[in-house]
């Protein structure tokens, strides 16, 4: 089961007709206690501070995009505001890089049971990953109310509607991370609109939204046989 972007490119090499995609792409999706509720999204849009608060949720493999995260993080453009980034599931030593090189504005947080309180206190969540086959932290930073920030691939195009909810960029670019970033630093309107809006876009994945599609696809299919 995959997300409608990933089944188009998987048909292009299987013929296979089990290859099964729910809409808008999340095989089990978001259960209500994932989500922030109305009134404190509503809180949280009021309630904007002068900085911007970036966070990473993910591994420290070299295909998640983390160094082309780092890297565009130590830009000077970046350095000089109140930019910050928070780096959640790796500890800064699984990194091959000089540690003494690392900005001032990134903070690692390692590995945590509770996400909430990442996402709450967040304005962005990102992901600029190589390739992804879904990308469940964008999904659960959205329904926290953050804007979301992803590279350009099939996975996370099925949240991230471009100029809508969040930023589609380029693979394997830090430039382009750093002026996504940029580009909501800038434009605070710009910014809560596309938090409010990925909010309401992740209302689609809730959790019996979603099983209802499987379970009538399961039934169906029995049906059929």
């Amino acid at each position: 089961c995959v997300s409608p972007s990933i089944q188009y490119e998987l048909r292009k090499i299987s013929k296979k007709s089990y290859i099964v995609s729910t809409d808008p792409g999340s095989c089990t999706g978001l259960p209500y206690k994932k989500y922030l509720s109305k009134n404190k999204l509503q809180d949280k849009l009021k309630n904007q501070r002068g900085e911007l608060k970036v966070l990473y949720v993910g591994r420290s493999k070299k295909r998640k995009g983390i160094y082309d995260l780092l890297e565009a993080f130590n830009c000077k453009r970046i350095l000089g505001r109140k930019i910050s980034l928070d780096i959640v599931g790796i500890d800064a030593s699984e990194l091959s890089i000089n540690l003494k090189n690392l900005p001032e504005n990134v903070m690692f947080h390692g590995l945590q049971l509770d996400l909430s309180p990442f996402y709450l206190d967040s304005d962005i969540v990102i992901l600029p990953s190589w390739h992804e086959g879904f990308g469940y932290a964008l999904l659960e930073g959205a329904a926290f109310g953050c804007a979301m920030i992803a590279s350009k691939i099939p996975g996370p195009d099925s949240i991230i509607i471009d100029n809508v909810n969040g930023s589609l960029i380029p693979t394997r670019s830090p430039k382009k991370i750093e002026a996504s970033i940029l580009k909501y630093y800038n434009n605070r309107e710009l910014l809560l609109n596309h938090m409010k809006n990925a909010y309401t876009r992740s209302l689609a994945f809730k959790e019996d939204k979603i099983l209802k599609q499987v379970t009538d696809f399961l039934t169906s299919n029995q049906e059929q046989g």
